[in-house]
């Protein structure tokens, strides 16, 4: 599932959700995917899988009271 794929990290005191993933080797690319109003990192889970085909890493977090944040 999408939580179970994900990690957390503490910022000051507050747990955030994130998804981190390894894609294309050789690639130099890096992408930050944020989130709109009012939803949660699992708006990119659809396309998720291409964009790692895409970029070396992929990443997206929660912000703040939103998903698993």
């Amino acid at each position: 599932s999408w939580k179970s794929s994900g990690k957390f990290f503490t910022y000051k005191g507050l747990r955030i959700f994130y998804q981190d993933s390894v894609g294309v080797v050789g690639s130099p690319e890096i992408v930050v995917l944020l989130h709109g109003f009012p939803t949660s990192s699992y708006d990119w889970y659809k396309i998720w899988e291409g964009l790692t085909l895409r970029f070396h890493r992929v990443i997206a977090l929660d912000f703040l009271c939103f998903g698993f944040s």
